[in-house]
């Protein structure tokens, strides 16, 4: 089995930025969209990051969104570790008092009282920012769905043509791509192509589902960042695809084009979270789903043999894929494993080098050529 592993650099070339450019492409988009709501986020997000002082003004004003996002989420989780210390004393003193004995130690002072502007500013700013990220990615998402983008695609249908049904591919992208590359020939579906069931029915209502398209996937996409258009129900751990502007712009070729919907999906608005794991060295896995793709993106890992990985900088700050990937270097160094490495900066091939040793293969080579 092939496993294909791409980053960043697999959707430069059909415009979409590196992480190191994700700030300053997200602040030409604000400057240049009609869309108030989202142009008053990214306001928000920007006077967060300059009104802050001394040194952590300076980790704020950073260009890489990993600092930047990282310091609000310590922030938010000191703020819980507050409350959660102030609860468990709280508890302490109160049983220490229904015994009948004399309370010991001093209650810590209660987080919510005084609580500092910066905090709830902190927990707005991550909102904003995700609010930009998502208008960003549906909006290129948009752009995508066009026929006359469908050459800017062409590099990365030449590279997934040597994908053969049971392969895998692994993405730390939130666009859609690589799966709309696949939909587009006819080996990829909504249904089970991203690792998790979903279930889907006619967008109009009207007329089942043609059999064809409850199929497996041939090759399927595993997300271990999420993607833009998948949802999570607000107190609820299910995650479904949002059919607006989502599912909409991926219709099935079935003899005509064929809008499926999410059966989970609400019928009213609810309240959502976006599923989209930001830049940052705090990642969680919140749905049932995420875990599943990590998962199968260990299972796949751990059987295949030979690996492609194509445009991942390997970032020291991502631990989580790291530790996913640790395992490779010595099946790779056993000879029981091939391992292809496809970038064209030189410190990006020496960080694999040193990661997964000396008998990979390194190519400096862009996705394409």
């Amino acid at each position: 089995m092939k496993v294909v592993i791409l980053g960043a650099g697999a959707s430069s070339t059909a415009g979409y930025p590196l992480t190191s450019d994700l700030l300053p492409e997200l602040e030409k988009e604000m400057d240049s969209t009609r869309n108030i709501v989202v142009k008053d986020a990214w306001h928000r997000f920007s006077n967060f990051r300059k009104e802050a002082k001394g040194v952590i003004q300076r980790i704020l004003s950073s260009t890489n969104p990993e600092v930047v996002l990282s310091l609000i989420d310590l922030y938010t989780e000191t703020r819980k570790n507050e409350e959660q210390d102030f609860y468990t004393a709280l508890g302490k003193i109160h049983k220490q008092l229904k015994s009948g004995a004399e309370p010991l130690g001093k209650l810590p002072d209660n987080p919510k009282i005084g609580e500092p502007k910066e905090f709830f500013k902190a927990k707005i700013a991550v909102r904003d920012f995700l609010d930009c990220l998502n208008h960003f990615f549906g909006w290129r998402h948009y752009c995508d769905y066009k026929e006359d983008s469908t050459e800017k695609r062409q590099y990365l249908r030449k590279e997934l043509s040597s994908l053969s049904k049971g392969d895998i591919v692994i993405t730390m992208n939130w666009d859609t791509l690589v799966e709309r590359v696949l939909l587009e020939d006819g080996r990829w579906l909504p249904g089970d192509g991203y690792g998790f069931p979903v279930r889907l029915k006619r967008e109009n209502g009207s007329g089942k589902i043609p059999s064809p398209i409850s199929e497996s996937s041939d090759v399927k996409v595993l997300k271990l960042h999420g993607s833009y258009g998948w949802r999570q129900k607000e107190g609820s751990s299910e995650l479904y695809l949002k059919f607006a502007n989502y599912l909409q712009y991926l219709p099935i070729k079935y003899s005509k084009q064929i809008l499926v919907r999410d059966c989970v999906e609400p019928r009213f608005f609810q309240g959502y979270e976006l599923v989209m794991i930001y830049p940052s060295f705090l990642k969680q896995l919140k749905t049932p789903q995420m875990q599943l793709i990590w998962n199968r993106a260990a299972e796949a890992l751990a059987g295949a043999d030979e690996i492609h990985i194509i445009g991942y900088s390997l970032p020291e700050s991502d631990t989580a894929v790291r530790t996913l990937l640790n395992t490779l270097r010595f099946r790779s160094e056993n000879n029981d494993l091939m391992i292809t490495v496809d970038d064209p900066n030189s410190e990006v091939r020496k960080r694999w080098k040193d990661f997964l040793g000396e008998k990979i293969t390194l190519r400096n080579r862009s996705l394409g050529n």
